[in-house]
This record gives C-alpha cells, structure tokens and sequence, in this order.
C-alpha cells in the first residue's frame, strides 16, 4: 500500500524553476519515496521540534521528508541543493 506524498508549497515554487529534466529526477524520487520511504534515505537530522527529518540525496538536490508511518503519509518538507547540506 503506498503511502500519501505530502508536498510543501515551497517545494512546488523551487522545482518551478528547475529545468524539465530536473523536475523530472525529482518526481522520479518523490513516487520512489511514496513507495518505499525508508529505502532512499540517505541520512537523518532531527528538526527543532524534535521530529526525524530523512535526507534523499536526488542527483544535485538533497530531499528533506518526514514519514509518517501511523497515517501512512510521506511529507516533503524542503528541496535544496545537496552541496548546501554538507
């Protein structure tokens, strides 16, 4: 059963600038994480609140989501540039 993709608005302006294929890269990503949220983490932080926030290192773009297993839902939180996170 997948889990329901969340996306944060923000996310949506950032991939709005992106080239074509980028923007696909990361859907690409964003269905693979809908399907199997804990196979594509690269790393974890944890957020002020305390929350795990997973890192997907996508091509040049590091994915920022959380996972919610209870309700079943994947939430993108952030897209930067994999470089930025290092």
């Amino acid at each position: 059963m997948k889990f329901r993709l969340l996306v944060d608005i923000e996310v949506f302006e950032f991939i709005k600038a992106l080239r074509h294929d980028e923007q696909r890269v990361l859907q690409r990503r964003f269905r693979q994480l809908q399907e199997f949220p804990t196979g594509f983490s690269d790393y974890h932080e944890y957020a002020p609140s305390g929350h795990r926030v997973e890192i997907s290192i996508c091509d040049r773009f590091a994915v920022n989501y959380a996972v919610d297993h209870l309700d079943r839902q994947v939430k993108i939180l952030a897209i930067t540039l994999a470089d930025k996170n290092r």
